[in-house]
């Protein structure tokens, strides 16, 4: 049966007015997933079909002709596409998978050119991500201190950037934060503080102040000076564990989310930090909280631990402590702000959560909730400079996706564009049923397409096709 439908494809070879059968039969192929290698498919002409998963290694396309063909998970490797004319489309996810566990965490570069992500089984891995090309591996790196044991013995907790993207810090589940030189990946400095686990760490924005933020289980929230791995500043202590820190971009504001639910903003520009603004919800777990570029907006994930388990997004507008609710019904892992639209986006169970509105202008009745399968638990999200790439990563991997494209609820898995009619497949020297005929001359009965549908007859050679083709005419 696939040589008849590779037949079928020949036919349109410098024969537009077969383009249409040849293309069905290309869709036919894709479905029994058979090898098309090392054919000769000069002259083809196909459009408006789908080929995913085939594979046409070392295939001859000379002077072929593609327009709005899908071509997910295809293989042209070796093959020749000479003087041919393709219009094709390609949504296929980019997946990075070099991780051998979940990855906690991810970060981009400064200038959006490479992703730094972190696993559970603690190693750090810097990714081209344009080409799927990984730079290096950070694990069991030998460290200026020699302490070559510690570095990444366990879970990678976080991940962080420098202002000026030179320098990348990073903390496991020990006490530790470690800087890394971007450029020669070494560690630069190992800097010890905290007394017990590190659980978030937060680079300050301004490239003329070189702080680092750190918030850990001992219930403190230190500052560094990067530049000299050192402490500086007074440190604030609470009563709980430290669970997220952000500076904010003018460097004087810092919000922690701590253990008990509450979110703080604090004035850190003076000697001795304070709180001015203060935002409580007993009722709700607090699970991830993020910040808009701008300073303005502050957005939080929580999971309701009632009877309904309901999950929901805020959003404050800080100096005005203006609330809006969106609500949904997945537990939010893990947030990011696109701040060139003024969208949410949160992690959650098998999917990308994306509250579809501008949070700064729209009322919050009027938002629209964009929900994109994925497999696996999102921990992580992060966008590139442009913010037309996101990121996001899980116990499944790292997929890269064009925001634009799932925002406008197109997700990277498109389904199929063709025609369902067919309900059987095909078997072995059996008939073929009226509705997979009908995918293969197209549905189209008009008389001046008769020899055409003829030839395909005599190409199966099957006697009762042809009363079956005549029956699907009457």
């Amino acid at each position: 049966m696939v040589d008849k439908l590779v037949e079928v494809l020949k036919y349109s070879q410098n024969r537009e007015k077969f383009r249409r059968s040849a293309s069905n039969s290309l869709y036919l192929l894709s479905q029994f997933k058979a090898y098309l290698g090392e054919l000769v498919l000069k002259n083809i002409q196909i459009s408006d079909t789908k080929l995913n998963g085939l594979s046409f290694f070392k295939s001859i396309f000379s002077k072929s002709y593609f327009k709005n063909v899908e071509i997910d998970g295809c293989n042209f490797n070796k093959a020749k596409i000479i003087d041919s004319t393709w219009k094709v489309i390609c949504n296929e996810q980019r997946t990075l998978s070099e991780h051998k566990s979940k990855v906690t965490v991810m970060v981009m570069s400064t200038d959006g050119k490479l992703l730094f992500s972190g696993s559970e089984q603690g190693e750090i891995i810097i990714w081209d991500y344009t080409k799927r090309e990984i730079l290096k591996k950070l694990e069991n790196q030998e460290s200026q201190d020699n302490q070559q044991d510690e570095v990444n013995k366990n879970e990678i907790k976080c991940l962080a950037i420098s202002s000026d993207g030179k320098l990348l810090a990073s903390c496991n589940k020990s006490k530790n934060i470690y800087l890394w030189d971007c450029e020669n990946f070494i560690v630069l400095h190992h800097v010890v503080g905290h007394k017990k686990q590190v659980n978030s760490i937060a680079f300050s924005l301004d490239k003329n102040t070189k702080l680092l933020a750190s918030g850990s289980s001992d219930q403190t929230i230190l500052f560094w000076d990067w530049e000299q791995g050192k402490q500086i500043k007074q440190t604030i202590k609470n009563n709980i564990d430290i669970m997220q820190v952000i500076i904010f971009k003018n460097s004087k504001l810092l919000a922690s989310r701590t253990l008990d639910n509450i979110l703080k903003i604090w004035n850190i520009y003076q000697e001795y930090p304070e709180i001015i603004r203060l935002f409580l919800n007993y009722s709700l777990e607090l699970t991830s909280i993020s910040i808009s570029l701008d300073g303005e907006y502050l957005a939080a994930g929580l999971k309701n631990n009632g009877d309904n388990d309901q999950i929901c997004v805020r959003a404050w507008e800080i100096k005005q402590d203006q609330k809006e609710y969106f609500q949904t019904y997945y537990k939010i892992y893990s947030l990011a702000i696109s701040n060139i639209h003024n969208k949410i986006i949160g992690g959650s169970t098998n999917k990308i959560v994306i509250w579809n509105q501008d949070f700064k202008t729209q009322r919050v009745e009027e938002v629209e909730i964009v929900e994109v399968e994925v497999d696996g638990l999102i921990n992580a999200l992060t966008f590139n400079k442009d913010e037309k790439l996101l990121a996001s990563g899980s116990d499944k991997g790292i997929i890269l996706w064009n925001y634009e494209e799932i925002k406008n609820k197109i997700t990277a898995k498109v389904k199929a564009i063709l025609s369902q009619c067919y309900k059987k497949a095909f078997e072995l020297n059996s008939l073929i049923s009226k509705e997979i005929l009908s995918i293969l001359i197209d549905q189209c009965y008009e008389q001046k397409k008769l020899k055409i549908k003829q030839k395909i007859l005599q190409i199966f050679g099957i006697k009762q096709l042809k009363k079956i083709f005549y029956l699907a005419i009457e």
